[in-house]
């Protein structure tokens, strides 16, 4: 039995596709010109070598290299062609300050761009929900500060105005939406007597799988089956995932 901890991304891809498909260098490059900012270097080779992979699209939403924008982008976007006609007939009409008081969008409507950054900073977009519930990227700063492995941050409230850090690195996040697109397909164990004997059967050490991080992953080789562990840090819950290769979907 040959038993793999702490799977990086590539192995990790590698376990859910025979084949991998990535975007042109050509394209990342015109999105790169496009937002005025290089991407990270790491996120550059996994939109290279595994970007049109199936599982970056079947349960969230890898944006594209022709997807990928700025808030600011999407933002201004939504002011001129959705918002904007209201916002004019309220201040018409004297009724804005009653209708938007507590209103982001309103706020940024009336200021110029380059006071945006009082009410919320610039993010590169590069994944969203299934269903557009959430965006999530790159702080831009970091990308023009040179950051060569940066955070990720995700919108909160179904909007792009508020971000919150979700993952302290690249590699972290690519790994938490892998696991999250097989998640649907795999067994899952919350109780703890059934996580510890479901490893123990599979002489998986469970210290070791923990010691892993916040997502720790094992894989046995010699039978193709995955196994990772979330630990909750907010009540010290474990959570236990299982796929067999020859289970996948994808």
């Amino acid at each position: 039995m040959e038993l793999r901890y702490n799977l990086t991304i590539q192995e990790l891809m590698d376990f859910f596709s025979k084949e991998h498909k990535g975007f042109s260098e050509k394209a990342i490059q015109k999105t790169e010109q496009t937002i005025g900012v290089s991407l990270p270097v790491i996120y550059k080779d996994f939109l290279l070598k595994y970007g049109q992979d199936i599982i970056n699209d079947s349960y969230n939403h890898i944006f594209s290299p022709n997807e990928i924008c700025t808030s600011y982008f999407e933002i201004q976007d939504t002011l001129d062609n959705v918002l904007k006609s209201d916002y004019e007939q309220a201040v018409r009409n004297g009724t804005s300050k009653e209708e938007y008081a507590d209103n982001p969008y309103f706020t940024l409507w009336q200021l110029p761009k380059e006071q945006w950054h009082t009410i919320t900073q610039n993010y590169v977009l590069i994944w969203c929900e299934n269903q557009g519930v959430w965006n999530a990227g790159f702080l831009l700063q970091d990308l023009l500060d040179g950051k060569e492995n940066p955070p990720i941050y995700l919108g909160i409230d179904d909007d792009i105005i508020e971000f919150v850090k979700i993952a302290d690195n690249i590699e972290q996040f690519l790994i938490s939406m892998t696991l999250e697109a097989a998640g649907y397909n795999m067994d899952k164990y919350t109780e703890k007597e059934e996580i510890v004997s479901v490893l123990s059967n599979a002489s998986i050490d469970l210290e070791k799988l923990k010691a892993c991080g916040h997502i720790g992953t094992c894989l046995d080789s010699s039978n193709q089956t995955l196994y990772y562990l979330v630990q909750n840090t907010n009540d010290a819950s474990l959570t236990l995932m299982r796929l067999q290769k020859e289970d996948l979907l994808l």
